[in-house]
């Protein structure tokens, strides 16, 4: 019996994607799962634009928003980073005001140079991060009961610090000038530096180790120690990045305005923690990111701000902040997928279920 060969053409594949297969990429690219958020800043833009035409849909305008809620921005990346990694940290506000207070008391009772107090507010911030590391990471406590404990201590060492007194003198001076009021194209240095953290901060979670390790670990903390990952070390340098993001919202915020303000800090917990929920339904499905929380934030400052021209109240703020989150999550739900987004967020905020016992010898050493 013959040989009978069987020739096949070779078939060479220029990884080129056919006009289908780009045709879905861009759909799945666009949908409502990925861009509800988006989706819901472009109408806000049209609605105020409509409304306000003289004023609203201005260069004027677009600098208003990114140079006011520039802080908003920097405070709501230092919640997102310690929830991508399963933390939450409630203290973020207080170690704010410390950093606020601390940069001016330097100034105003001290001939130091304006970076001295730059350093001591951010000092500050890195020190109360790895506090809530001893106690979250060494001492295995509750992140919210940890850092709400941590919180009423800062808030203590605040008041002794100021006083519960205004902090004015020599701020307004080359420590403002150089913190916070420089500016390129109209943009002042709190929306320049805003942007800069994003893109790091955005590199390392989407193209490093550390990044990938930081999403495991907010996944399940378990799983990710038997995986081999140094659960501890990433939470704890987590926590110092959290409080380091927090101190320099709280040294610009005193650059400022140019003085600080008892009390300065705590009011911006609650729109942080909506810009990083809010932006937890953009770009990523489900999971914590920092293109999706600037998103979100500039989305709730182009609302409050155009409230604002129509004449609202105070109190619309708000009101604005918890509508436009439950309407972006709404317009996100219109997905086959929203069932399992609901689940990866349930299972970032929820109760874990105990993880099965193990061979201690598996498990790694921290």
């Amino acid at each position: 019996m013959s040989d009978v060969s069987t020739k096949v053409p070779a078939v060479e594949f220029d990884g080129r994607l056919t006009k289908e297969q780009r045709r879905g990429r861009l759909k799945q690219l666009l949908s409502p799962k990925e861009f509800g958020g988006v989706y819901v800043w472009l109408l806000i833009i049209v609605v105020f634009a409509i409304a306000q035409p003289h004023t609203f849909p201005t260069g004027a305008s677009v600098r208003t928003i990114a140079n006011t809620y520039a802080i908003s921005g920097i405070i709501a990346l230092a919640v997102t980073i310690a929830m991508l990694c399963g933390l939450f940290d409630i203290s973020v506000g207080y170690t704010m005001g410390l950093a606020a207070c601390l940069s001016a008391w330097v100034m105003a009772h001290t001939s130091l140079p304006w970076w001295i107090a730059v350093l001591a507010g951010i000092g500050a911030g890195v020190v109360v991060g790895l506090v809530n590391a001893i106690a979250i990471v060494g001492f295995n406590l509750d992140p919210i009961i940890a850092t709400l404990a941590t919180g009423s201590i800062i808030a203590a060492l605040t008041t002794a610090i100021s006083g519960n007194l205004y902090i004015v003198d020599n701020v307004g001076g080359s420590f403002s000038e150089n913190v916070a009021r420089k500016s390129v194209f109209g943009f002042q240095e709190p929306f320049l530096v805003m942007l800069v953290l994003m893109l790091v901060f955005g590199f390392v979670l989407e193209w490093t180790k550390t990044g990938r390790f930081m999403y495991a670990i907010g996944f399940d903390r378990d799983t990710a120690r038997l995986a081999g990952v140094r659960v501890q070390a990433i939470q704890t340098l987590t926590l110092v990045c959290t409080g380091g993001l927090a101190a320099v919202a709280g040294v610009m915020l005193t650059a400022r305005i140019g003085a600080y303000s008892p009390g300065a800090g705590p009011p911006y917990l609650l729109p942080a923690f909506a810009g990083a929920f809010l932006g937890a339904t953009m770009f990523r499905s489900g999971r914590f990111n920092v293109w999706g929380t600037i998103v979100a934030t500039l989305l709730l400052g182009t609302g409050q701000f155009g409230i604002l021209l129509l004449g609202g109240p105070i109190w619309s703020s708000d009101v604005f902040n918890g509508v436009a989150l439950l309407f972006a999550m709404a317009v996100a739900s219109f997905s086959p997928s929203a069932p399992a987004r609901v689940r990866a967020l349930s299972r970032l905020f929820g109760r874990r279920r105990p993880s099965p016992p193990v061979p201690s010898e598996r498990l790694d050493p921290q």
